[in-house]
């Protein structure tokens, strides 16, 4: 079945191409003072979206009187609304995320209609799939940038080459390179809604959290958005429960956050308490926007590769990452309060941009032999280090 799927993919991208070299037209040249309206099409998870932002504000400071919109899933609607630049959301079901995805295709037609009425002048696409540019064109979008990769490119203007080895801020960046933009600042950000920062506060206080109080907010689950689920981004709960009990045997107040299906974790978890440090749990009674607000009162955050990891970066928070599938020098947050912690066997990294099109035999593994191989006492020095340095004890 992956294989057919495969083959009508790679027929799609021929006859895309062939029919695009038959159209022969001519792109006139970009110009600046004629971009009025610009869409930027990014329907990925919670991280893809995350590490998106620096694209949005970027546009804004090149465009300070366009108006900026962004299409997204609607599991990321509400997120993608709080990023600096975004002037408004639109948001549709996407095929590969939902399982009537017929139906959702053919809803991608009514979408390109409704496009087509805004009138943009500028679609800005970091994604590989040839299903944005195609639907940008249809659109009638006359400026389509995006990345060139195997061919599916083929409904672009302005075509960059896919580069898997670049991080993916930065390869996102690019694009508007690409268009002799200025790029004047490449962190991740988000904002968080007063709503939202007051639910957080009394959230913590009915935890005995004070505002004073160091917190460690930490993410044990994750792996999971809309379409894919991948359990062998975790670290096995036996070793979270260690670094639990070290952070409660400092003194260390500490939160869990995650969703409904991390519950069991978090129960699991709350039962290693040792010490004078208390450990509550916001696993599955927050929406994201309050969990959001709950990583912004972080000190310091440690989890997977996930959503809830970039949230984090994005609002300043200091971060301790664990990776097993995949690559941090593709996806990590970047900066001298953000560490990594990656032992490289040898089948990682095996969910990069270049395994994600193909037999996706990221999916066949129930566990991670580089996170199997990540000891407690590794992690454990790592937090030490920064959050003495964070208190300033170092």
């Amino acid at each position: 079945m992956q294989s057919l799927r495969q083959n009508f993919k790679k027929a799609f991208r021929i006859i895309g191409n062939f029919f695009f070299n038959l159209l022969g037209r001519e792109t006139k040249p970009f110009e600046k003072s004629q971009v009025k309206k610009i869409l930027i099409i990014k329907l990925g998870a919670i991280g893809d979206v995350v590490m998106t932002s620096p694209v949005a504000y970027n546009l804004r400071i090149n465009f300070p009187k366009s108006q900026i919109i962004w299409l997204s899933t609607r599991y990321t609607q509400d997120l993608v609304k709080l990023i600096p630049g975004v002037d408004k959301v639109i948001s549709c079901e996407v095929p590969w995320q939902t399982k009537e995805r017929l139906k959702a295709y053919f809803g991608f037609i009514s979408l390109a209609s409704r496009l087509r009425k805004e009138g943009f002048d500028l679609a800005v696409i970091p994604h590989r799939t040839s299903l944005g540019g195609l639907l940008a064109w249809v659109a009638g979008i006359p400026w389509r940038v995006g990345f060139e990769s195997e061919g599916r490119g083929f409904a672009l203007t302005h075509k960059v080459d896919f580069q898997a080895e670049k991080h993916e801020v930065e390869r996102n960046l690019g694009l508007l390179e690409a268009l002799d933009l200025k790029i004047k600042e490449r962190l991740m950000k988000i904002e968080v809604p007063a709503e939202e920062r007051q639910f957080a506060s009394e959230f913590l206080e009915n935890l005995g959290v004070g505002e004073d109080d160091f917190l460690v907010v930490i993410a044990p689950g994750g792996g999971e958005n809309p379409g894919l689920k991948m359990p062998t981004k975790r670290w096995p709960v036996e070793k979270w429960s260690q670094l639990v009990r070290w952070l409660t045997d400092k003194g260390l107040e500490t939160l869990i956050i995650g969703g409904p299906g991390d519950i069991e974790i978090a129960e699991s978890l709350l039962g290693s308490a040792s010490g004078k440090g208390k450990v509550g749990s916001a696993v599955g009674k927050t929406t994201i926007l309050q969990s959001l607000a709950l990583i912004e009162r972080a000190d310091l955050f440690i989890g997977h590769d996930s959503g809830t990891l970039h949230l984090a970066a994005a609002l300043g928070i200091p971060t301790v990452s664990l990776f097993g599938p995949t690559n941090p020098h593709l996806v990590a947050p970047q900066g001298d309060f953000h560490i990594s912690l990656w032992h490289r066997v040898e089948c990682a990294p095996c969910y990069e941009p270049m395994t994600v099109y193909g037999e996706k035999k990221f999916l066949k593994c129930e566990k991670c032999k580089a996170l199997e191989e990540l000891e407690p006492e590794e992690v454990i020095g790592v937090v030490e280090k920064i959050v003495r340095k964070l208190k300033g004890e170092s």
